[in-house]
């Protein structure tokens, strides 16, 4: 098949989804298909996120002149909605009749259309509703987001979860029937990996943070800055005088991101919401223990006590933190491995890869 897949930035800073539809593009190339990936602001051409054996064709220009370059299209499949380009892609698709897929993202959850709630509202009633009707299908990654969906009226979702990449093998802790030794700071570590932004209720980690303060444990926040939110979070640790336990630092490369995970004793994740939340995925390939909230899709952590998967509010979240820091470190590995085993058994790309592609071909004339 001939699959052209758009999004709106694949660098490290637009987060999850660079990742995920880079992922998806490399594993239907290597399943014999002809896969062009394209974003309005170039960044196709540059994404760190390809493999370097990479046989996806980098495109550029405006989406018009990008199809042209790649050639015959036999379907779309645009990760995103709400922007300018994802409108002109749809406009485009229903003119030339264009098969076309769609990936919420998560965009439609009720915290995400509150925020910038009037914008939204707007984009919804003027072309965003009707944009998605035309979809030939819409993809999500979880149930949650399927019933959001579906509650909306729309009838064609596709429920497949993203793939991830996973850690060299040095980045995997494998220490189930030993103690880790202490790092030199002598603190133990939980770690969270993301944009700063508003929707991933860091604000609501650091009240639990400053209520349960946990001896002998640090707290590293890592990630790209959004829209300023990295000052109200240096001000709340400021306030709740927590300078020398809490560090705020930026956007990590790669293999930072590995190194950060392995060097860790438990991952967090407190947002709001997330359609699926790769850097969870990511944190248990790397055999760690999660905690997070029931805004994300990871009811698996509660279920195979891998983790915790608590509401989104500041009690539950300190209480799960009172719990995890409070374990022994053997059943914190033990949790790690469970994490470990089930991201290996659920979300290689080469299987999630082949699930799309069915998928594709449902749309595709007899």
């Amino acid at each position: 098949m001939n699959i052209f897949l758009a999004s709106a930035c694949f660098l490290p800073r637009f987060g999850g989804p660079a990742r995920s539809v880079c992922g998806l593009a490399d594993s239907l190339s290597c399943a014999g298909n002809h896969v062009g990936l394209w974003a309005p602001d170039q960044s196709a051409l540059y994404t760190p996120f390809l493999s370097e054996s990479s046989n996806v064709q980098r495109l550029s220009g405006c989406f018009q002149q990008a199809t042209s370059e790649f050639g015959t299209v036999d379907l779309v499949h645009d990760s995103g909605i709400w922007l300018p380009h994802n409108h002109k892609i749809a406009d485009f698709c229903f003119r030339h009749n264009l098969p076309r897929v769609v990936s919420s993202r998560g965009m439609l959850e009720p915290w995400s259309r509150r925020h910038k709630g009037l914008k939204k509202w707007i984009a919804w009633h003027f072309y965003q509703k009707r944009d998605l009707q035309t979809a030939d299908a819409i993809h999500v990654t979880s149930p949650v987001e399927a019933a959001t969906l579906s509650n909306l009226g729309f009838k064609t979702i596709w429920n497949v979860p993203n793939g991830i990449e996973f850690p060299p093998r040095e980045f995997v802790r494998n220490n189930v029937d030993r103690e880790q030794p202490l790092p030199p700071s002598g603190l133990r570590t939980v770690l969270f990996v993301g944009r700063l932004y508003p929707v991933k209720g860091l604000p609501l980690m650091l009240e639990a943070w400053a209520r349960v303060r946990p001896e002998g444990w640090r707290f590293r926040i890592a990630g790209p800055d959004e829209g300023g939110h990295q000052k109200l979070l240096e001000r709340l640790v400021s306030d709740f005088d927590l300078k020398k336990v809490v560090s705020i630092e930026g956007s990590l490369d790669t293999t930072e991101k590995w190194k950060a995970m392995h060097e860790s004793d438990l991952f967090v994740c407190p947002s709001y919401t997330e359609n699926f939340g790769l850097a969870i995925a990511e944190a248990m390939a790397c055999g760690l223990p999660v905690i997070a909230t029931q805004g994300t899709p990871w009811s698996i952590l509660k279920e195979t006590k891998a983790g915790w998967w608590v509401p989104s509010n500041v009690d539950a979240i300190s209480n799960a933190l009172q719990e995890a820091t409070g374990s022994s470190l053997s059943e914190l590995s033990q949790m790690g491995s469970i994490s470990r085993h089930y991201v290996e058994e659920h979300f290689t790309w080469s299987r999630i890869g082949d699930f799309m592609l069915r998928h594709y071909r449902e749309l595709m004339p007899s």
